[in-house]
């Protein structure tokens, strides 16, 4: 009985929402769109964040960062000017950044006040269902997802090895890239 009652509520919201919105869709949009419980949010999404993105006002800004030189792999962000906060908001325009860079460049000396060592992880790249597989050999190699899953199959029968065939890699046709163990 719960499972028909849940159903019995899921129809009543399709006819509450989907019937007074899909009319007001086929006029602004185009005829056979529909409104129900699940797009009717999703469309509330869509236009929230497009009125985001049209608010939205650009603002130029420059960042400074210094290098040691051609041969140094140092790379210095500008952070204080004569004790002062650096602000790269603060620098609006193309001479603003010109007129700061010959003060800073005329200016012989300057100072470290500190160095931050950071360890970095990185994890390993979760491994390829076949879809991100097509992805990445369309980008790397410039495959089509046909040559891919002819080179994965015959990546998966193997090569002639001592008269043993010996595939190269483990069945790779999968949507999902967790392993069970039993």
């Amino acid at each position: 009985m719960h499972l028909v009652n849940a159903q019995q509520a899921r129809r009543a919201l399709d006819h509450l929402v989907g019937f007074n919105l899909s009319p007001i869709l086929w006029k602004k949009i185009g005829r056979n769109l529909s409104a129900g419980r699940v797009q009717s949010p999703a469309l509330k999404m869509i236009v929230e964040r497009e009125m985001e993105i049209e608010k939205f006002q650009k603002e130029e800004y420059w960042s400074i960062h210094l290098k040691v030189n051609e041969h140094e792999s140092l790379l210095f962000n500008l952070n204080k000017i004569d004790s002062k906060k650096f602000d790269p908001h603060s620098i609006k325009t193309e001479n603003e950044k010109d007129k700061l860079l010959e003060s800073v460049i005329n200016v012989k000396t300057g100072e470290v006040t500190s160095i931050n060592q950071k360890p970095r992880s990185r994890s390993s790249a979760p491994p390829f269902t076949t879809s991100t597989m097509q992805q990445e050999s369309i980008k790397k190699l410039g495959f089509t997802a046909k040559q891919t899953m002819i080179l994965a199959q015959q990546l998966y029968e193997g090569i002639e090895i001592s008269g043993e065939n010996i595939g190269l890699i483990t069945y790779m046709r999968t949507d999902s890239v967790n392993i069970f163990y039993r």
